[in-house]
């Protein structure tokens, strides 16, 4: 066969080869065309509602903090109004400070004891009391602002009021004829209240017993401002300020229960 008859095969197997190379191009741009443009809509797409939830989550995070700052604007709002309910209760009860003075400074076992038996003694309790009582003494605005306080400023504010309650409790005593020996107050518990609001008067407190209560009082008013400022500045309670108060709400309301119980008790 000569060389001339492979030719014309040849050009038709090249050509062939040309053209399904071409078809093979076209078709693979075609392809990588068609997912490119699909690829770009997917991309579109997925940046647009990527965008969205940005905005979305802007507008969460925005509105979140704008709630908790509203929040703690009112909260902050709050705690001061309660620093002030708390202080009119301490103004409520000072009056009751002159009675708790007075009676420290005389043995008042003997001189209680005397009164029942003589009517001139009486009217000396009268005349120390004058027109004060328990129900004189009313903090409810005081109450409320409990949970809004740390619990050392309530702790230390109970400790106030129950050392008073009891000058004035012991003051009734004697213009109703009960006798002193009858141990209806717990001495004792008041002793733990007074010296778990004032720790470091420990030693002062079981050197004189309940004579220092009275002259004690003063620290635990200082201490109930020093509480507050440390409440506006932020600083927060430790957790042996937060034990310290649970022991004091604890031993009040033992006091509190025993002079409950003491107005059921009959005279002499």
């Amino acid at each position: 066969m000569r060389i001339s008859d492979w030719i014309p095969s040849i050009s038709i197997t090249a050509l062939f080869g040309v053209i399904l190379w071409l078809c093979r191009a076209m078709i693979s741009a075609r392809l990588t065309a068609s997912v490119r443009h699909e690829y770009d809509k997917k991309l579109e797409s997925f940046k647009a509602d990527l965008l969205s939830k940005e905005v979305q989550i802007e507008a969460l995070r925005s509105g979140a903090i704008s709630a908790l700052a509203s929040r703690q604007a009112a909260l902050d709002g709050r705690r001061i109004e309660a620093i002030e309910q708390i202080w009119s209760g301490v103004m409520t009860l000072a009056p009751a400070k002159f009675i708790a003075e007075i009676l420290a400074r005389f043995n008042y076992d003997k001189v209680a004891k005397q009164a029942a038996y003589d009517q001139k003694t009486r009217d000396v309790f009268a005349a120390i009391g004058g027109h004060l009582d328990l129900k004189s003494f009313q903090t409810t605005t005081a109450d409320k602002a409990r949970p809004f306080i740390p619990r050392i400023v309530w702790g230390l504010f109970v400790a106030y009021k129950t050392i008073l309650s009891v000058a004035l409790v012991k003051c009734e005593f004697p213009k109703k004829r009960i006798d002193p020996d009858a141990n209806l107050i717990a001495e004792d518990e008041i002793r733990k209240l007074v010296t778990a609001a004032l720790p470091q008067k420990a030693d002062y407190i079981n050197q004189y017993g309940s004579s220092s209560f009275a002259y004690l009082i003063e620290e635990i008013e200082s201490g109930i401002l020093d509480e507050m400022v440390k409440m506006m500045l932020g600083v927060e309670s430790d957790k042996q300020n937060v034990e310290r108060a649970a022991a004091i709400v604890e031993h009040s309301n033992k006091v509190m229960a025993s002079i409950s119980r003491s107005d059921q008790t009959p005279p002499i």
